[in-house]
Parts: structure tokens; C-alpha cells; sequence
């Protein structure tokens, strides 16, 4: 289950900063969500949306947000990975940005999963008994 493989983490980075060197993108990893926390983040965006809320999307962003890299402060010091304080770096119209890139994130890496594994060559079939030897 890739909800719960703490290995499959999916990296992406706001438009603005792409035109940066790769190694200084700032770069947040999200995880893939379980149809529960999918269900919880959906009810506090819309929460967040409805009282203009950066506190309350960044609990939602948290339910997914596991590190990210390259995030710094005015003096270029980097900032530890925590979702709450995501607002004090972003624009409310970056952290909206922010939401919508992780969840778009999220679904097309689950989306490139399933299509390789859909690729993968399925195990070859024993040959019958009786056939000759490399007879599939």
C-alpha cells in the first residue's frame, strides 16, 4: 500500500522558483494520503476557505507534508521542516499555490505508479508438464 510505505515521498516545487538551479529550488516532499486523510484535508481546506484561515490549511498541508529542502529565512538561514510555519514564508496566494501543487503532486505520482506497474512483464507461465525445456 503506497499510502503507508514510508518510502514513497513526492517532491515538487513552486512555479516561481523553478527558474533556480535544481540544488536551490526549494523543495517540499508530501506522501501519499489514505482515503481518510484525503476525506480530513478536503474538510479543512474548505474550513480554511471559508474563513480565509492560513492556520487551518496548513493543518490540512500537514496531514501530507512530510520535510522539505531548501526553505530558508530573510538572512538565507534555513528554516526546520514544520507545516505551521509555513505562513510565516509564503504569500497567502503561495500557500494556496503550495496546496494545490502537492495535491496534483500526489495524484499524478500514484498515477505514473499504476502505470509502470501496469507495464512490469507479468511472470512467465511454467511450462506444461511434459513440455520441452524452455517451452512457456
Amino acid at each position: 500500500m503506497i499510502a503507508t510505505d514510508p518510502n514513497q515521498r513526492i517532491g515538487f516545487t513552486l512555479p516561481a522558483y523553478k527558474k533556480l538551479p535544481a540544488e536551490q529550488q526549494p523543495t517540499f516532499f508530501a506522501r501519499f494520503i489514505t482515503v481518510r486523510q484525503a476525506k480530513r484535508m478536503e474538510d479543512l481546506s474548505n474550513k480554511a476557505r471559508a474563513e480565509s484561515s492560513a492556520d487551518v490549511l496548513c493543518e490540512a498541508l500537514a496531514i501530507a507534508l512530510v520535510d522539505w529542502r531548501n526553505v530558508t529565512d530573510y538572512n538565507a538561514q534555513p528554516i526546520p521542516f514544520d507545516p505551521a510555519a509555513i505562513p510565516d514564508f509564503v504569500t497567502m496566494q503561495e500557500l494556496w499555490e503550495l496546496w494545490t501543487l502537492m495535491l496534483t503532486a500526489i495524484g499524478l505520482a500514484e498515477d505514473d505508479l499504476k502505470k509502470s506497474a501496469s507495464q512490469q512483464p507479468s511472470p512467465a507461465e511454467p511450462p506444461a508438464i511434459g513440455a520441452p525445456a524452455g517451452a512457456a
